[in-house]
């Protein structure tokens, strides 16, 4: 089993789609929720305009606790999908603000509805019905659910992680969660813990910088170049975010005595540190390097490089080589 400790803006979604591509078995534990997928993959190939695209069978088991239950209750359920491999759901994006929106809008990968709706729709009452089915995935259950995490004894571990083949331990998950992080880190210490980074630093900030309005937390749906002309220690705060979650990984993991490998993700091949054959796809699929349409959206992509080499330049110990 590969255990993936990327945090967010890491490679995690490629990850993913290169392991159900061959039809492996991942698995997040969050908060509320543990998801288990079976994906067997049908068909791949490429469309008109040599886009990849899919069919594939995905097989989820949810695992969580629900407020008015004693025990942990599993959903099970079943879709078969035909769509391309990728598509991009972000928004507030600063070089190209328009990239995403058309997913958004027809729901391709987020649940737009009101606060009251998933509380309703989480009712006893609609348990393994789409809908329900659906919010399982989301973050929108504190109101229905207990957190999971604190609720060890009550699930098995093996059950939950039997024919698992990636694993992603509560990374990209609001909060801190490093005793959770380490104990079942120690529980999962004899799999392959991998630790990703990019080699090429500039571009890595530079894109962080470009998705700020929506990977910001409390700078989601802020500017950019708003952020750096007027609020310059919290976009630097942002930035320093990402890879003091690498140096806290790893630091947890050396504390444990638990071996771990890095990935570069500019250019170690996927196929020879993971194993799972065919891999159509380029390190760059998920990198929003082919989204600009317009000259305004690559001037907007020499602002984000410009700050990125100044905001380097302060930061001279954040270089991955220094982790």
């Amino acid at each position: 089993m590969k255990i993936y400790w990327g945090g967010a803006d890491s490679g995690k979604l490629h990850l993913i789609k290169y392991a159900k591509l061959n039809s492996k078995t991942y698995a997040r534990f969050k908060d509320y929720q543990i998801i288990k997928q079976y994906t067997t993959c049908k068909d791949y190939d490429y469309d008109v305009n040599d886009r990849l695209w899919w069919n594939v069978i995905e097989n989820f088991f949810i695992y969580y606790k629900r407020k008015d239950e004693e025990t942990i209750r599993t959903s099970n359920f079943t879709r078969e999908r035909f769509a391309p491999l990728y598509f991009s759901s972000n928004t507030n994006n600063y070089c190209n603000q328009n990239w995403g929106k058309e997913s958004e809008m027809k729901w391709d990968s987020r649940v737009l509805l009101k606060p009251e709706q998933f509380r309703k729709y989480l009712g006893k009452e609609y348990i393994d019905t789409a809908i329900y089915n659906r919010i399982l995935f989301t973050a929108n259950v504190s109101h229905t659910f207990d957190r999971i995490v604190d609720y060890k004894d009550k699930f098995c571990l093996d059950e939950v992680s039997k024919d698992v083949d990636l694993l992603f331990l509560f990374v990209h998950t609001d909060g801190d969660k490093t005793n959770e992080m380490e104990y079942y880190s120690n529980k999962f210490r004899n799999h392959h813990h991998i630790i990703p980074f990019k080699e090429d630093m500039v571009d890595s900030i530079a894109s962080k910088l470009d998705k700020v309005g929506h990977l910001g937390y409390h700078l989601n749906g802020c500017n950019m170049m708003d952020l750096y002309n007027n609020r310059k220690n919290e976009l630097w705060a942002y930035l320093d975010t990402f890879s003091n979650h690498i140096v806290r990984v790893k630091n947890m993991l050396n504390k444990l005595d638990i071996p771990y490998t890095y990935f570069n993700l500019d250019r170690d091949n996927y196929v020879d540190v993971f194993g799972w054959g065919d891999n159509p796809l380029d390190n760059k699929t998920t990198h929003l390097h082919d989204t600009f349409e317009s000259d305004i959206n690559y001037d907007r992509w020499q602002d984000c490089i410009k700050i990125a080499k100044e905001y380097l330049s302060d930061r001279v110990d954040r270089h991955p080589l220094r982790w």
